[in-house]
């Protein structure tokens, strides 16, 4: 007998979407009564709440303001009923066997904290948007992506579960203390595999739980986004990383970034430069959080060291970053 699932989907201003979103997760093969869908609002400015109301079979949870992708889901999943979690997002259409093939990978598997979809592009479906993700000994991270699908270009293993379609046991979700709530924005997947990995559970990729994401909705890299990336990139270093690890991945990772808004400057960018900036200096303003963080967290086994990219990988990483960012 297949397990309860409850599927969280944070949403924000999603009124354009959602109906797909949660059309296809009502659509799929999954048993009704053995499936829970769970919409939790960030406190929406246009009718996203309005068009969610029309569901009958979803929970709607309104909250009263936007608490950001951690905060917003960890409600949900303290909401949620089932024995898994899955987290959606709100800009996804998933296939018929989504869920079945997910929970395929995780079900029965004590060993797999946590296990996320094949992701492809909503206009392209033939090629990957996200495959989960990667780490770096030098601290840079990223998705597994851009390239076309197929099973053989799946990973088995990764770093991180891709955040718009993954799925945990919610006894494990709870163990290893949900989604950090000082990530209002980006990297939380990062740092919830890091955790689930030290904690002593493997990250899988399930290749045939497919579904699809809609580009266009990603929008262009704001500088808000440089201070969040920069911020939480740094933050995951110094609070999940062992001592003897986290002070040169620290350093490494800090001159990266201070490499990164020169280029900005150098480029015309002012605003994406200041907000680098002040993504670095907001690491060095909060010392007591990060101290307060590492001493709570107690499973700091370094088994998520082990699946880092080496240093031969990362260069190539950053050389194709830098053509991404600055071109």
């Amino acid at each position: 007998m297949l397990p309860k699932v409850s599927v969280i989907v944070l949403t924000y201003n999603g009124s354009d979407v959602i109906s797909t979103c949660l059309d296809s997760v009502i659509g799929t093969n999954y048993p009704k009564n053995m499936l829970e869908i769970i919409v939790v609002d960030n406190k929406s400015t246009d009718n996203t709440v309005e068009v969610v109301k029309r569901f009958k079979d979803v929970r709607l949870i309104r909250l009263d303001k936007n608490y950001g992708f951690a905060e917003g889901n960890n409600r949900g999943a303290a909401a949620a009923k089932g024995e898994y979690v899955v987290f959606l997002s709100q800009d996804a259409k998933v296939t018929k066997t989504w869920l079945e093939e997910l929970i395929k990978c995780i079900y029965g598997k004590p060993g797999i904290g946590a296990a996320c979809s094949v992701s492809l592009y909503y206009d392209n479906k033939k090629r990957i948007n996200s495959a989960g993700g990667f780490w770096s000994v030098l601290g840079v991270s990223g998705s597994i992506g851009d390239i076309t699908y197929t099973p053989q270009n799946v990973p088995r293993y990764v770093f991180f579960p891709s955040g718009v379609s993954f799925i945990m046991r919610k006894d494990v979700f709870r163990k290893i203390g949900g989604l950090d709530t000082d990530y209002f924005l980006y990297v939380e997947d990062t740092d919830l595999g890091w955790r689930t990995w030290d904690a002593g559970y493997k990250v899988v990729v399930c290749p045939s739980s497919i579904m699809y994401h809609r580009k266009e909705m990603f929008g262009t890299r704001s500088p808000r986004y440089y201070f969040f990336n920069t911020k939480n990139r740094l933050l995951t270093i110094a609070k999940d990383a062992p001592l003897h690890i986290a002070l040169p991945m620290l350093a490494s990772s800090v001159a990266i970034h201070l490499i990164q808004a020169s280029i900005f400057a150098v480029k015309g960018k002012p605003s994406h430069a200041v907000e680098t900036l002040k993504g670095i200096l907001w690491l060095f303003t909060h010392l007591g959080t990060v101290a307060s963080k590492r001493h709570a967290w107690k499973y700091r086994s370094g088994k998520a060291v082990g699946m880092m990219y080496g240093l031969r990988d990362s260069l190539d990483i950053i050389s194709k970053k830098t053509s991404k960012h600055f071109r």
